[in-house]
């Protein structure tokens, strides 16, 4: 997911437009092709990963916040700010942890659409009183705070896989990940129940569902492409709880090259890239 000024613009119309007149997704997308400047799909699902809107996970009837009308009604700039902080606190996009160098190297890193969010909306340069508040926040969080929040997440992605292991293969699962996380697998499991070959499963949790992306280290695919047997578990956490089981394999054509003498250290894939494998357990 990634912002830009034309989209938070056409996230305010669709607030208007399911405030107005009750919808779900499907009569929404087929109704509107574009919202505002932007493709239905795309403002939809970006309203979805600010929290704008709710999609419930039984009929995707669409709702909006409480406070909508109050979006609705702001200046251009100020419901781009209020954007950035629910992008920020929603999706934690990886140039966050750049904000205690300051703000500088935070726009020069973030894409060239989020960068023009900043610009409109003031935050990108000036030094009044809301604006550095704003990046001392952003440096705070980048010093702990949401190293705490993601850990949250992460720990409860690994709950569920260990539960979700014990359904799939009526044995007790190992919690790797509590006694260290320098192995390159969060949990250990078996290949099936008839089958106790060992399983390695690394996994990977989005608060925002499918908005999400997977951050993936080199030491986690060093590991994951020598195992006999290994998972990607993907957990997409919203209005329901959804989970896709990738291969090493499938997760290979994702995997970047080094080149020279550079080489990769991390990775990041948006869970979209596996929306038709997710599935609702548990």
């Amino acid at each position: 997911m990634i912002l830009s000024p034309g989209i938070v613009a056409s996230c305010r119309d669709l607030l208007r437009i399911i405030d107005q007149s009750p919808q779900d997704r499907p009569r929404l997308l087929s109704t509107f092709g574009t919202i505002g400047v932007s493709p239905s799909k795309i403002v939809l699902d970006t309203g979805i990963g600010l929290g704008w809107v709710i999609e419930t996970a039984l009929d995707r009837t669409l709702k909006v916040i409480e406070d909508a009308q109050d979006l609705i009604e702001l200046e251009h700039s100020e419901l781009l700010g209020v954007a950035i902080r629910a992008y920020i606190r929603r999706q934690v996009p990886p140039w966050i942890r750049l904000a205690a160098s300051g703000r500088s190297p935070v726009l020069t890193f973030m894409p060239s659409e989020e960068r023009q969010v900043f610009q409109e909306s003031g935050l990108a340069e000036g030094t009044s009183e809301s604006t550095i508040a704003f990046w001392d926040n952003l440096a705070k969080m980048a010093r702990g705070e949401l190293a705490d929040r993601r850990n949250v997440t992460g720990r409860n992605g690994e709950r569920l896989s260990l539960k979700y292991e014990a359904q799939r293969t009526g044995c007790e699962a190992r919690w790797i990940a509590i006694e260290s996380n320098a192995e390159g697998y969060d949990v250990l499991s078996r290949v099936g129940p008839y089958d106790n070959s060992p399983l390695t499963i690394e996994v990977k949790t989005s608060a925002a569902g499918l908005s999400g992306d997977a951050f993936i280290t080199r030491n986690e695919w060093e590991l994951a492409s020598t195992s006999k047997a290994h998972h990607y578990h993907l957990w997409a956490l919203s209005a329901s709880i959804s989970l896709a089981v990738i291969s090493a394999e499938t997760m290979r054509e994702h995997v970047p090259v080094d080149m020279g003498n550079g080489k990769w250290e991390v990775f990041r894939i948006p869970f979209k890239k596996f929306e038709g494998l997710f599935g609702e357990v548990l």
